[in-house]
């Protein structure tokens, strides 16, 4: 299936999951990432996977680390994207890796959720009363696979700090047709309020990326399977129902105002 949710018993074991996920139960089989590195230490782990796309034709190369430091009780995972993939090399210097993203987890259970197929990598979990969510993959590019190849996105909160003390996960980087990384990327309509519809129908709006150019804004692309929805009388792990498809409310770690909601598709 295209996605799990459970239960971790720490940050170190939903990385072992999500790594049992992607590489072995992942369906359809064609669609699952390969492992190119696994190193697990007692304080840190390091994973590296290779994407393969909807259709076997992509690489996709993404990097998760875990790392603790229990005077400061942090327990994070450290996220990157890259071009390439060098065996030798620390994951550090990988070709062209981009700058670093941060999941703020615990060492305590936490219930988590995994949305996931060959282009794209969604992670959620629960931490105390705040929600915590990543992003790793390409996005849907608004332009021909000639004009931009590679729409590597890489998102989740922009401090590798302790978990009560994270502001927002949804601080984007993403790999621009000229072959960079825009650091600075914005999210459209992320922090728009909105209300419901006429019969209190709540729409899933596509959340729209777009990069500074020159003093020009370029837009990007749009995300796969995570959208906007109004927060207007809403709650976190509310579920909507559009069409054959179930959407998972989460707020924006503990932020619960009208414009904080997203809303993640369990398929």
């Amino acid at each position: 299936m295209a996605y799990e949710t459970g239960t971790a018993t720490d940050y170190r074991d939903l990385l072992r999951k999500l790594r049992t996920f992607l590489t072995g139960t992942l369906t359809p089989t064609g669609e699952r990432w390969q492992e190119l590195r696994w190193v697990e230490n007692a304080a840190t782990q390091e994973l590296i996977l290779k994407g393969p796309g909807l259709a076997g034709a992509d690489t996709i190369y993404v990097g998760i680390r875990s790392d603790q430091n229990v005077a400061l009780d942090t327990y994070n995972w450290h996220i990157q994207g890259a071009t390439g993939y060098l065996p030798l090399d620390a994951w550090a210097d990988q070709p062209n890796i981009s700058p670093e993203r941060h999941m703020a987890l615990w060492n305590q259970p936490m219930p988590y959720w995994f949305v996931a197929n060959g282009r794209r990598i969604l992670v959620a979990a629960r931490v105390s009363t705040r929600l915590m969510l990543i992003h790793l993959g390409l996005v849907l590019p608004y332009a021909t696979p000639g004009q931009y190849p590679y729409p590597l996105m890489v998102m989740g909160s922009s401090s590798d700090t302790r978990w009560s003390s994270v502001a927002s996960n949804l601080a984007p980087v993403i790999h621009t047709p000229g072959g960079g990384w825009a650091i600075y990327a914005q999210l459209w309509p992320v922090g728009l309020s909105t209300m419901p519809s006429p019969g209190n129908v709540y729409p899933v709006m596509r959340i729209v990326i777009s990069a500074d150019n020159n003093g020009h804004q370029d837009v990007l692309g749009e995300i796969d399977g995570l959208a906007h929805v109004s927060g207007y009388a809403n709650a976190t792990e509310n579920t909507l129902t559009v069409g054959a498809a179930t959407w998972l409310l989460l707020q924006d770690v503990a932020q619960t105002g009208i414009t904080n909601y997203t809303a993640l598709k369990l398929e």
